[in-house]
């Protein structure tokens, strides 16, 4: 019986067809590397093909085939293919083996998860980038190679050190005694009381470099296959002095570079500054909305700690934190402190109370709402879907607009603990300004009959108070209404925003007769044609009008919301002119 060998070789644009002389030959065909295989003069296009072969061994072969990576068992009429080992093998991009259709069960499987369900074979083999050194010109594996000890007996995939022999069963001896060239460059690019990070030019090689030694005081402490490499557990205010040298495949190293010394930080004892202005920015029934001013610190400020009545709850590293879980009606103390990467903490804040709500809050809809337009100072638009904010031209109020709300039905003694406007954007501009301010206001002085006003006139034949706040001198109410209680910045996100208008609700439930209403006025910073739209109570979608949420105590109870009226049951929706269209201001 005559056995044959194949191995350690570099096959590219070519493979291995191995073929049995009837009875006796047992071919095996190991470490070897199949590269991007072309079709031979027969036509076939495969990394191994084996006709006739008896038991036949291929194993620890790494086959990279950017089309295909294909292997063929082929049968003549007497002789079937007879595997005796079919493992531990690499193949990348995919892998693809063919049973010939002369064998008594043809078939081709096309994943190596196939061909190990139906086969058996392949149990240790690998599809995977192999991580050669540099593709095409040098198959010797990287560090981190996954086909690095992974074939049988523990030994590397593939032909390594790369051979130049293609004869079959023929081993080249070649010995690499020449060492990669000596690091360069090495420096630190980073450090900290207990670390030093280092980079370092990467050196050449004849063969190819896998891997570098760096030494600090002489002493080895790391072996990364590429810069940078990081050495830890050192000691604050030390200095170190580090070397390194590279490696290649047959173990020869080059010198060591220049020494670069390098002294760590002192450890940070200064603890941040004092958190300022803790304060309460929100509250549910079972939550509370906590922000307040970023500290400073010598290094860096790395987070929070909030504390309530004394216990830390959360170690956040923003400047807010939501407190949840929490119990109804129930006041809660809060302070806040700031900590370092040393661990250094700062005095706490001062302490704030916050309270939860009674109950959800009380949802009231508007009883009417208008926009008024400069563009146009005689129309009307209180049955529309929208309710517009424009500005037009730069700096100057184009769009502003009213909601009236019934709060009758309010008990008389109400406790008001927060009131939120809430609008639902529909549309906004497409210029590069991201945001949109949107004062809004309490309306004073007069009680606008929002299906008669207009920006000229809050009712027919009676007039806003004249002002100066355009050019074109068209009130457009400014002069009728409270400073702005609240100004949020409007992004694009087409979503419900709100306002805190706690301090206009206080007002019209203490004086009822002087509930006119609110107003949100457009942005008067920004130029011409920004705007924001919003969902009038007019819109077809009763999902998105506006609403007013009152969070209100009545004998300590807080009365359910009344529902909202069906939209069958509202006035007609008429459609907003189009930008295009707006008539000039």
């Amino acid at each position: 019986m005559v056995d044959g060998e194949i191995y350690e070789n570099i096959f590219e644009r070519g493979g291995v067809e191995v073929y049995s002389d009837g009875a006796t030959n047992r071919w095996s065909v190991y470490n070897n590397v199949f590269y991007n295989t072309a079709p031979n003069p027969g036509g076939d296009d495969f990394a191994f093909l084996a006709r006739q072969s008896l038991a036949f061994r291929f194993y620890n072969n790494i086959i990279y085939d950017t089309a295909n990576s294909d292997i063929s068992h082929r049968c003549g009429s007497s002789v079937g293919v007879n595997i005796a080992e079919h493992n531990y093998n690499l193949y990348y991009p995919g892998m693809q083996i063919q049973i010939n259709v002369y064998c008594s069960n043809p078939a081709t499987y096309g994943s190596l998860s196939t061909w190990q369900s139906a086969t058996g074979w392949d149990g240790n083999s690998l599809e995977t980038d192999p991580l050669f050194v540099s593709l095409g010109t040098n198959f010797n594996l990287q560090a981190g190679s996954p086909a690095r000890s992974s074939g049988k007996t523990g030994l590397d995939m593939g032909a390594y050190p790369r051979r130049d022999s293609t004869v079959i069963g023929q081993r080249t001896t070649t010995t690499d005694t020449e060492a990669p060239s000596v690091p360069q460059g090495l420096t630190s690019t980073a450090k900290t009381s207990t670390s030093v990070t280092l980079t370092w030019l990467p050196s050449t090689d004849n063969v190819g470099v896998t891997s570098y030694r760096v030494f600090r005081g002489g002493t080895e402490v790391g072996t990364p296959g590429t810069p940078p490499f990081t050495n830890t557990g050192l000691t604050q205010n030390t200095t170190y002095s580090f070397t390194v040298s590279a490696r290649d495949v047959a173990g020869n190293e080059s010198a060591q570079s220049s020494a670069v010394s390098v002294t760590t930080d002192p450890t940070d004892t200064a603890a941040p500054s004092q958190p300022q202005n803790l304060r309460q920015t929100g509250q549910s029934a079972t939550s509370i909305d906590l922000a307040w001013n970023a500290s400073t610190d010598n290094v860096g400020v790395t987070g929070y700690r909030v504390y309530r009545a004394a216990a830390l709850i959360a170690s956040p590293t923003a400047t807010s934190y939501v407190d949840t879980g929490l119990t109804v009606a129930t006041t809660y103390t809060y302070e806040v402190s700031a900590i370092d990467a040393a661990g250094n903490e700062s005095a706490k804040s001062a302490a704030i109370s916050g309270t939860t709500n009674l109950a959800p809050p009380t949802t009231f809809l508007p009883a009417s709402d208008a926009t008024m337009d400069a563009g146009t100072p005689t129309s009307n638009y209180s049955t529309i879907a929208d309710l517009w904010l424009f500005t037009w031209p730069a700096n100057e109020v184009a769009n502003a607009s009213i909601l009236q709300f019934n709060l009758s039905s309010v008990p008389a003694g109400t406790t008001v603990i927060a009131a939120t406007l809430k609008l639902f954007l529909r549309e906004a501009d497409a210029t590069a300004d991201p945001l949109y301010r949107a004062p809004v206001h309490k309306i004073i002085n007069v009680n606008p009959v929002l299906t008669q006003v207009t920006s000229n006139v809050y009712a027919t034949g009676s007039g806003w108070t004249a002002n100066a706040s355009r050019a074109d001198g068209i009130p457009i109410a400014q002069a009728d209404i409270d400073p702005a209680v609240d100004t949020p910045l409007i992004n694009k996100t087409l979503e419900y925003k709100s306002w805190n208008v706690t301090s206009i609700v206080k007002d019209w439930l203490a004086t009822p007769s002087q509930n006119y209403g609110l107003l949100i006025n457009g942005d008067s910073t920004l130029g011409v044609d920004r705007y924001r739209y919003f969902y009038s109570r007019d819109a077809t979608d009763a999902t998105r009008w506006p609403v007013l949420e009152i969070f209100y105590s009545e004998g300590g109870v807080a009365p359910n919301s009344p529902g909202r009226p069906s939209v069958s049951s509202r006035p007609p929706v008429t459609d907003r002119p189009a930008v295009t269209s707006r008539p000039a201001l």
